[in-house]
Parts: C-alpha cells; structure tokens; sequence
C-alpha cells in the first residue's frame, strides 16, 4: 500500500527474515519479523524501518541507501528493483540470554513486487 507525502513515495510494508551470526564461537541465528515502511525521494533516495520481533526480543531494522529502480525497470525493463545501501538491526534480546545487541552491515538487496 503506497501514497505521496509531500515529495516522498511512501510505501507501507512488512519485513521478515533469518540471519545467522557467531560471536565469541557461539552461533545464533536470530530471526526477524516487523511492521514499518519506506520513503522514497526522486526514485533515487530511500529509507526504510520495520518495528517487531527481533531475535528474542523486541527491536528494529533500518535500511537506507541508494534505489536503482530507474535503471532496472524503466531502461532494462526488469521485474526487480536493487538497492545499495546501509542495514541496522537492534535488538532487547538477540540471543535469547537477555542482553539488548545488535549489527550494522553495508548490504545490496533484490526487491521484487507482487
């Protein structure tokens, strides 16, 4: 579900996932289920948060960056949309030990619409 607020394309959205990770020889494999959406400037700019579960715990995630969506869909005439960019996830409790966490990444994503 989308609309304009004022220059911005704002699309709302739900967000899940499973990462896997290991710290101090320890694995987890937090997952992650949210609400939020995205805002997008002149089909270049964006940012994106989704509020839930992450982990054990509640948190967010946060992905902002650069969308290729002229390129991909409009000039190649694709089905799919990337986005370069910056990841952040924080967490009440990763792990499930009761400490809050979390991780920043530099990330690209396929995005494809149904």
């Amino acid at each position: 579900f989308g609309f304009k607020l004022g220059p911005f394309d704002y699309t709302v959205s739900l967000g899940f996932g499973s990462y896997s990770g290991e710290h101090a020889g320890v694995a987890f494999d937090p997952g992650f289920v949210g609400v939020g959406g995205n805002l997008t400037l002149a089909n270049l700019v964006f940012a994106e948060g989704h509020v839930g579960s992450v982990g054990e715990g509640t948190g967010f995630r946060g992905f902002a960056g650069v969308t290729l969506e002229r390129l991909m869909k409009n000039s190649l005439n694709l089905p799919f949309n990337l986005l370069v960019g910056s990841e952040a996830f924080y967490s009440t409790d990763m792990a499930g030990v009761g400490n809050s966490s979390g991780w920043a990444a530099i990330g690209i994503r396929l995005d494809y619409g149904f």
